[in-house]
């Protein structure tokens, strides 16, 4: 049904029993050897003995997230939203919050996915951890600043090629450019008519985020979108060529490049005795963690792509010594 991918996104296989097979119901009897036998009745604590050693943040993720509540005023919010229509995924949030069913998933691109992922947006600001108010730790813009790391790779790649040294200064050009952009100001505003509206500026987020995952044919029809890639012809020309089987190769990318960083930022904030629960492209602390836990985030999207992004709202900004780190 599907090939196997390596690189960024590590996908198995797929594969369907044709009809004749699957239509059958086949009864299986397996005699297991007595060593066998035992190896089963302890086969889910192996399994999670396996799975803390690949990924070395799941054993203490799975502590903090016992420690997860919530403040009393979250109650009344509760109580509405099951009188609702999306009632289902508070049933499974209490459940996990109230009845210590916690779980931690890894996608194949990498993208952490926990009991309390669900969390409705008008509940997480009084979610409890450690019984402390929390916040979240989130990045701005968080795929558009990935580009610079998807030109760069691109131009490492060219440079081994005879002939393209114009094409490879251009880019390298260009890649400092996209990062200064991207490390100044709202990025959003930066395409706005009027940069003091915020109507446009939420209208603009949401037209580059839709262009960014859309087919090469439907960008070129749009106006927005051809005036930022006459800015940057050779980044949109590299996002055409990775779009141009299928356009949702290019989100695959830039969800493992985010993953990534999430998990080794959680990773670094354990080793700093932070407690930290990942959602999506953020992180979510107590409020007296907050600064160092953006400044974690802010260090690991610096390293990957040199960009001095907003992660919680507040502009990261590097030390020397690690800026002269990055340019080594």
């Amino acid at each position: 049904m599907r090939p196997a991918v390596f690189a960024h996104i590590r996908t198995s296989a797929v594969y369907c029993l044709a009809d004749p097979y699957w239509k059958k119901r086949i009864q299986l009897r397996v005699l297991l050897t007595p060593n066998l036998a035992k190896k089963l009745a302890s086969a889910d604590e192996r399994r999670d003995n396996r799975l803390n050693r690949r990924y070395p943040f799941r054993k203490q993720l799975l502590a903090d997230l016992a420690a997860v509540g919530f403040a009393p005023s979250a109650r009344p919010i509760i109580a509405k939203v099951f009188c609702g229509k999306g009632f289902h995924n508070v049933q499974a949030l209490m459940v996990a919050i109230d009845g210590g069913d916690h779980f931690v998933r890894i996608s194949e691109r990498g993208q952490i996915t926990t009991s309390i992922g669900s969390c409705p947006r008008e509940l997480q600001p009084h979610l409890l951890l450690r019984a402390e108010p929390t916040v979240v730790c989130d990045i701005s813009n968080a795929h558009w600043i990935f580009l610079p790391l998807i030109l760069k790779n691109r131009l490492l790649h060219i440079s081994r090629e005879p002939g393209r040294e114009k094409y490879i200064a251009d880019g390298w050009r260009e890649h400092d450019h996209l990062i200064n952009l991207l490390s100044a100001g709202d990025f959003y505003r930066s395409s706005c008519v009027d940069p003091e509206d915020d109507a446009e500026r939420d209208q603009k987020k949401n037209i580059l985020n839709i262009l960014l995952n859309t087919k090469n044919e439907d960008c070129e029809r749009n106006v927005l979108y051809c005036r930022i890639r006459s800015e940057f012809p050779i980044t949109f020309g590299i996002i055409e060529d990775i779009r141009r089987g299928d356009n949702r190769n290019l989100s695959k990318q830039l969800h493992r490049f985010t993953a990534d960083a999430i998990a080794a930022a959680l990773l670094e904030a354990q080793r700093d005795g932070i407690a930290a629960i990942p959602h999506v492209d953020a992180l979510i602390c107590q409020q007296e963690d907050q600064q160092r836990v953006c400044e974690i985030i802010g260090t690991q999207i610096f390293e990957a792509t040199g960009v001095c992004c907003k992660v919680g709202g507040v502009r990261f900004s590097p030390s020397i010594s690690q800026e002269n780190l990055a340019t080594a």
